[in-house]
């Protein structure tokens, strides 16, 4: 059995190479078609040994895609786009999928997983990025097209399972005004030639949501919800959407509360919908009903089945609420706990750590390290982290123990302030002198700064003004303004020492 992967691009020179990595663990045939690329996508394709052919751009996803399929000579195709590739660990599953496909099964349905830069999932959905290279599977629609049988027939689709999956970088939150300016166009442009299909309403959908157009994007939502078409798993996401800009944007708790109910008549214990219920909720500060509802999305997450979804997104937005109502019930622990879990599964963020050394603070040494220690575990790059973020913002004796820690056995030397070091030994006559030294370092810029030839006049006095009165008459002692930097700053500075430990005392 031969595989084909294929992809249309245009200026892909960043998400490419990832791409091919991944299509050359899978394929024995890779067909790049360019649509006009100006920057070195072509050049990478030819690179990687992949067959790369031009094709003129038609406003016509399905015909870029349709001319790729042509110059297929695989039994099974995967088209993926260049911002889609397959994780290592789900390669060996896929293949096991496509070998042992029935001859009755022309196609797989593959989850796909939206990513943000920080590689969390934001939804999910499926779609068919694997199919059988038939003459009569081809693709149909200018923009969000979609594979049809020209026989008429419906395509003959399975499910894989979770174990395969595809990750999508390019995440449609941030998608360009100019990109969704485009599909508009190109969605109109295919109700044109081609008649409305009620998918239709879902594309329109998201375009006017991210354009902010929330009258329009209600509308579209609502349409589609009318025409009772489910369109591979969309109907709960739909259903989503829709609450989700009814409750946060056009601010209508009424409607909200409606929504969530009719769609749980339609799909009873979707966590989906518990999630807006319990945000509905939280928005009401029934924080007892909000939490229990976060905690049952938290337990169900994983069961919607084939339905599209957006809940996994809303993870650590949920762990937050939960640290949030848990402060509020004085539940130091659990608070702690949640904010824990946004660190592990979201990424190191000062705001978390900062609020679990807040509930921490008062606590013995001992205790803070080893709640500290939890979060790090001998992982030296989050123990840094730490150090940088308690020593930044929070006054504390431990951050001298981390950074011998980080010195001794890891070797890793980090930034040191004297003064902030002097004041939590508890040494504050250094602490004092250390610091009188860095403000006369700050000020004998400002002086040296308004000495400049171009900054006479106003930009000097403006510039003077920073320093303190007592600088200001140091300076009229000791030299003309019109001189203001020779051979008497060394006496200057002398002076301006005396002063700033006045300052200080």
């Amino acid at each position: 059995m031969k595989i084909t992967a294929c992809s249309i691009v245009k200026n892909e020179e960043k998400n490419l190479p990832r791409w091919l990595g991944c299509m050359k663990k899978i394929a024995d045939e890779i067909i790049i078609v360019d649509t006009g690329s100006n920057d070195r996508t072509k050049n990478i394709a030819f690179a990687a040994d992949a067959e790369v052919y031009d094709f003129s751009w038609q406003y016509d996803f399905s015909a870029a895609k349709n001319y790729a399929l042509s110059k297929a000579a695989g039994d099974w195709i995967l088209f993926l786009d260049a911002d889609e590739y397959f994780p290592d660990e789900t390669i060996d599953c896929l293949k096991k999928y496509l070998y042992a496909a029935g001859n009755n099964i022309e196609a797989l349905l593959c989850q796909i997983k939206n990513i943000d830069d920080d590689g969390n999932v934001q939804s999910s959905f499926f779609n068919i990025r694997a199919f059988r290279n038939l003459s009569s599977i081809r693709y149909e629609g200018a923009v969000h097209e979609h594979l049809v049988n020209k026989s008429g027939k419906k395509i003959d689709a399975a499910f894989m399972d979770a174990d395969v999956y595809i990750l999508h970088t390019g995440y449609a939150g941030k998608m360009a005004k100019e990109k969704l300016k485009r599909n508009l166009f190109l969605l109109k442009k295919d109700i044109r030639e081609n008649g409305l299909r009620t998918t239709h309403y879902i594309y329109f959908a998201e375009c006017y949501a991210a354009m902010q157009d929330y009258d329009r994007a209600v509308l579209c939502c609502e349409k589609f919800l009318q025409s009772r078409n489910d369109a591979v798993g969309m109907r709960l996401y739909i259903y989503s959407r829709l609450i989700e800009i009814v409750l946060n944007y056009k601010k209508d708790k009424k409607k909200t509360f409606f929504l969530i109910n009719k769609a749980l008549v339609e799909f009873p214990g979707s966590s989906e919908i518990l999630f807006y219920k319990a945000d509905y909720a939280y928005s009401l500060k029934k924080y007892d009903e909000a939490e229990e509802l976060f905690e049952e999305v938290l337990a169900n997450m994983t069961k919607e089945g084939f339905n599209a979804s957006t809940v996994e997104g809303k993870k650590l937005y949920i762990y937050n609420c939960l640290a949030f109502i848990a402060e509020l019930k004085g539940d130091k622990i659990t608070a702690i706990k949640h904010h824990k879990t946004i660190i592990d599964e979201g990424g190191l963020n000062e705001k978390n750590l900062l609020k679990i050394y807040k509930l921490i603070r008062h606590e013995s040494v001992t205790e803070k390290v080893n709640i500290l220690y939890s979060i790090y575990k001998d992982d030296s790059v989050k123990l840094q982290f730490i150090l940088n973020t308690l020593y930044s913002y929070m006054p504390d004796q431990i951050s001298l123990y981390y950074r011998q820690i980080l010195l001794k056995k890891y070797n890793i030397r980090t930034e040191r302030n004297l003064t902030k070091d002097f004041l939590l030994a508890a040494n504050y006559d250094n602490a004092s002198r250390e610091s009188a030294d860095e403000l006369a370092k700050c000020y004998d810029f400002v002086i040296s700064g308004a000495s400049l030839p171009d900054n006479a006049g106003e930009k000097k006095r403006r510039l003077i003004s920073f320093l303190p009165t007592a600088y200001l008459t140091a300076i009229e002692e000791n030299m003309p303004d019109e001189s203001i930097i020779n051979h008497k700053v060394q006496e200057i500075r002398e002076n301006i020492r005396i002063i700033k430990q006045n300052i200080l005392i």
